[in-house]
């Protein structure tokens, strides 16, 4: 199989050819498969420039009809001067990270560099978190580990959260660039997030190497200027009203069900589990955000703003924009169209695509 790989690339609907184009750098569009076939579920860009793509299912890239095999190959790097793939991992024969129902980070991952990380299983039956860099397959975990997520920061240090199979012992972990192992905590996380202030955030204890203290706890005690106590008669849930604080002031604010981060750099959350979840900003400030939308099930970043979608007190389904710096909030979907939404996006490029 041979693939004719641009610094873009968009799928189309056609009567012939591949279904995928190649944009060139000087915008000229050409069909992006010169020979052979495959499923492609995902194409990914590294900071670097390096093209990967994973395939539906593993395929025999020396079988230029890319036909399911079992040993075949799930992640490959293509070569942007000749479209021809390469098989980065031909032990992998899933792609996954964490559980459904529950917040998950992406199986895939860059650091500044360009090295890629991912999450799946081989096949030998075992989990594996592997590092892939200049030709090298790096395992970041032992056959003996569980992973429920992972963030790969800048400079290729790993938070990670899971637990030895063994034994059954969950924790939560920092790999260092060298390979250097620290516990960070002797549980498993609710999630983790790198925000935009550098720090990695994890739920239970909400600690960062780079910044310890808690950013939200259930005492007085614990949070440190400028964070923020969420213990039952504090101000922030006292003051919540009719909100549905459960979800979070019952958990300390340590279980999230999704993160979006907006462009000016502030994170807005649905607090977890969905039954009693609510809309918030976590980070530079932590509040309820004042929102139609009291069951929250979906959000999407929108440049500063944020799109929610849910139910409101009627328990109608809408969709709303909210603008945080004003608290402004405009209908996208009425509540009398009573449409549900499974799947919430924004593209910044298009300026559409929110359902």
């Amino acid at each position: 199989m041979k693939m004719l790989v641009s610094s873009d690339a968009v799928a189309r609907t056609a009567a012939a050819g591949s279904n995928l184009e190649a944009v060139a750098p000087n915008g000229q569009i050409t069909d992006a498969v010169a020979s052979g076939t495959a499923d492609i579920s995902h194409f990914l860009s590294a900071p670097n420039g390096d093209v990967y793509v994973v395939f539906a299912s593993p395929v025999d890239l020396s079988n230029a009809t890319g036909m399911f095999t079992a040993n075949g190959c799930l992640l490959a790097q293509v070569d942007p001067a000749t479209g021809v793939p390469a098989c980065i991992d031909n032990t992998l024969v899933s792609i996954n990270c964490g559980f459904p129902g529950q917040y998950t980070t992406p199986p895939i991952q860059f650091d500044s560099s360009g090295a890629i990380y991912y999450s799946g299983m081989a096949s030998n039956g075992t989990m594996v978190l592997r590092k892939y860099s200049a030709g090298v397959i790096t395992n970041l975990i032992t056959n003996e580990a569980s992973i429920s997520q992972f963030v790969v920061t800048p400079n290729g240090s790993v938070f990670v959260s899971g637990s030895t199979t063994a034994t059954g012992v969950s924790w939560t972990r920092l790999i260092s660039a060298t390979g250097g192992v620290t516990n960070l905590m002797a549980s498993s996380s609710a999630f983790l997030a790198q925000f935009s202030d550098g720090n990695v955030y994890f739920g239970d204890s909400f600690e960062s190497p780079t910044d310890p203290s808690k950013w939200i706890g259930n005492s007085t005690a614990e949070p440190v200027a400028p964070h923020f106590d969420t213990v039952f008669g504090g101000s922030l849930c006292s003051s919540a009203g009719t909100m549905p604080v459960g979800a979070f002031c019952s958990l300390s604010g340590a279980e999230i069900e999704s993160a979006v981060q907006t462009s000016d750099g502030n994170e807005y959350v649905l607090t977890g589990p969905l039954s009693d979840s609510a809309a918030m900003e976590y980070y530079p400030t932590v509040r309820f955000l004042s929102t139609a939308v009291v069951s929250p099930t979906l959000e999407a970043a929108v440049g500063n703003d944020v799109a929610l979608a849910g139910t409101n007190s009627s328990d109608q389904n809408l969709l709303t924009l909210y603008n945080p710096a004003t608290d402004m909030e405009t209908s996208l979907i009425s509540p009398s169209n009573q449409i549900e939404l499974y799947h919430l996006h924004y593209s910044a490029q298009q300026k559409q695509g929110l359902p």
